[in-house]
């Protein structure tokens, strides 16, 4: 019993250890009046590495809410990450109320229209995605991990 005992803690212990990992910031730079699904691809050949600002991951999403990267993968960990609205002359808006605006963030694996599975896997894309828009329209839009690649 005391066995037991001993391996709970220990299991309880790496556990939070583990949950509590820090990362730098990310800053999303999202289109002024962009709507709809931002889906990051990572560890693409020949696009560009995503550029650090201040120790602060700088992600710059396409028109279309796409980006590609060939970083190889995401940070993972709690960070307090920043999105902002992005004008033509690339004047930056902060969003104000993130939990009305951002939906649904994950990190997982796209493929075949399999969807989030948490880790790469051959043949596989690492992607991160999240809605911009209300809970309401989101339902409007389809979710891009769930399209075949």
């Amino acid at each position: 019993m005391k066995k037991i005992a001993i391996i709970w803690i220990g299991l309880l212990l790496v556990l939070t250890v583990g949950c509590s990992e820090r990362r730098p910031a990310s800053v999303y730079l999202i289109p002024e009046g962009y709507e709809g699904w931002v889906l990051i691809d990572f560890d693409q050949a020949g696009a560009p590495e995503i550029p650090l600002e201040d120790g602060k991951g700088i992600f710059k999403i396409g028109s279309d809410g796409t980006l590609d990267t060939s970083t190889p993968e995401p940070a993972r960990g709690k960070a307090e990450d920043e999105y902002y609205w992005v004008d033509g002359q690339g004047n930056r808006s902060a969003i104000e109320d993130i939990t009305e605006v951002i939906q649904d963030p994950s990190i997982g694996t796209r493929s075949n229209g399999k969807g989030a599975e948490g880790h790469p896997l051959p043949g596989k894309k690492l992607v991160e995605q999240f809605f911009v828009g209300s809970l309401e329209r989101m339902e409007h839009y389809p979710n891009p991990a769930l399209a075949p690649s």
